[in-house]
């Protein structure tokens, strides 16, 4: 009865963003060095409403106060904001999916603005010859480039 409300209460203290910015490139690296993570990977995940379903099953662990779950809640967060930085990299915004009925079918499908689609989608090269972009890894040839230039990704963000 005689503890003090201070002494109950935990105040977080911040946490420096470089720190913040580093385990969020962690995880964007992952990405680019996984060949998985090609651009229609990205295109066809609304990251939003995934996490909002993640909070909503797991509301227990987020009110945890166990160390681990702290943890998991965090690193939970770094990947949601390096997933929407690829997102916003690859197609200029995060990606939010609509239903959309395609010979009076519903299916699921990203919001683009009218007439403007991901480069995975584009069918020709330059020269107007039949290509096949779909399985394009944006990030990945972006890295290569960065490298030719002798820029690391953090070097560019200075």
């Amino acid at each position: 009865m005689g503890e003090k409300m201070s002494d109950q209460i935990e105040f977080l203290q911040a946490k420096p963003y470089h720190e913040v910015i580093k385990d969020v490139s962690k995880f964007v690296e992952k990405h680019i060095d996984d060949p998985r993570s090609i651009d229609r990977f990205f295109e066809r995940q609304d990251l939003m409403k995934e996490y909002q379903e993640l909070f909503e099953e797991n509301q227990d662990t987020w009110r945890s106060k166990s160390e681990m779950n702290r943890l998991f809640i965090y690193l939970g967060g770094v990947q949601l904001v390096a997933n929407l930085l690829i997102q916003l990299s690859l197609f200029h915004r995060p990606i939010m999916i609509t239903k959309q009925y395609v010979g009076g079918q519903a299916v699921d499908l990203p919001v683009f603005p009218k007439g403007v689609v991901p480069m995975n989608h584009k069918e020709m090269d330059p020269n107007g010859k039949p290509k096949d972009y779909s399985d394009i890894h944006s990030m990945k040839l972006m890295k290569h480039y960065y490298g030719k230039m002798k820029k690391s990704l953090e070097e560019l963000m200075k």
